[in-house]
């Protein structure tokens, strides 16, 4: 099974320690604009895209709501998940 790029691929690329490319990533530490540039450039290179589960794992939050239902059969339970679909992409917020 072929592993994703991980931020240890961009950091090694880049020049820079993972923690670097983490602030990088996330904007909450001041990283120079010349190392900022390497990291974007190592991550264009290598295609690094961020892993959804890690992220959950870190933050511990899935952005997942689930919904039990009493039966599936019903006209108005059939309708929930849609309506509950389309009510927390209308409520979203981003962190």
């Amino acid at each position: 099974m072929r592993r994703g790029i991980t931020i240890a691929d961009v950091a090694a690329r880049a020049g820079v320690s993972p923690t670097t490319v983490s602030h990088t990533l996330s904007g909450r530490r001041q990283v120079s604009a010349a190392t900022q540039a390497k990291v974007q450039r190592a991550i264009n290179e290598l295609g690094y895209r961020p892993s959804a589960i890690a992220q959950s794992l870190r933050t511990k939050r899935t952005q997942m709501i689930a919904l039990i239902v009493p039966d599936i059969a019903t006209p108005t339970t059939r309708r929930w998940p849609a309506a509950c679909t389309t009510r927390s992409a209308r409520t979203a917020t981003t962190p």
